[in-house]
């Protein structure tokens, strides 16, 4: 599992322009994946759900871009 979470977001306009994402799991390639993904996206849930995560991503990557998405709502 990916434990806690916290992510940072700096934004420019309504895209977010930087990502960080710190938490106490192990599997912290998980978390550049994503944080790649989140720059350049724009700041709303479809948005984010809209990412497409590269071809062989863990699963915790989707559940961590869904949570980001469903706490914007």
């Amino acid at each position: 599992g990916l434990g806690e979470a916290q992510v940072q977001l700096s934004m420019k306009g309504e895209f977010i322009k930087e990502c960080r994402i710190y938490s106490d799991s192990l599997e912290t390639e998980v978390f550049g994946t994503v944080e790649d993904l989140l720059r350049g996206c724009r700041y709303d849930a479809a948005s984010i759900r809209a990412l497409e995560l590269p071809e062989g991503s863990p699963e915790s990557a989707r559940e961590l871009l869904h949570y980001i998405a469903g706490s914007m709502e």
